[in-house]
């Protein structure tokens, strides 16, 4: 019999709601410049979509298990609801989390069976 993972979505979407933020969620995407005439092209413009969010920073015990490239950034590990959240994250999106963007440099989803429960991603500044 498989498991139902529903039960475990929902209390972790509760508990990233009552420990996080509800920050936003920032994706690069083309926006035409006339929406009349979108073949005389587009420019690029970060889109915030509203996310539900809990940081937490990351201690020098575990940096030190870190590359250089990132051991030397204010790095954080972010939790992101995607449960009513329904885009993917990709490194080429950041999170704005109390005011402070916070760009993705790993992604990982909490994903049992074909439930994805949560985004856990490490974030820097």
């Amino acid at each position: 019999m498989a498991k139902d993972y529903t039960k475990s979505a929902q209390t972790a979407l509760k508990l990233i709601k009552k420990f996080g933020v509800v920050g936003s969620f920032l994706r690069n995407e083309g926006i035409p410049i006339d929406i009349d005439k979108p073949w005389k092209g587009s420019n690029t413009a970060e889109v915030p979509y509203p996310a539900n969010i809990a940081l937490v920073p990351i201690g020098a015990k575990d940096k030190s298990l870190m590359s250089d490239s990132i051991a030397s950034k204010i790095i954080a590990t972010a939790y992101m609801d995607a449960v009513e959240f329904t885009e993917v994250p990709t490194i080429a999106d950041s999170i704005l989390h109390d005011g402070i963007k916070w760009q993705i440099e790993s992604i990982e989803p909490l994903k049992p069976a074909t439930v994805n429960i949560v985004w856990q991603m490490v974030v820097s500044q």
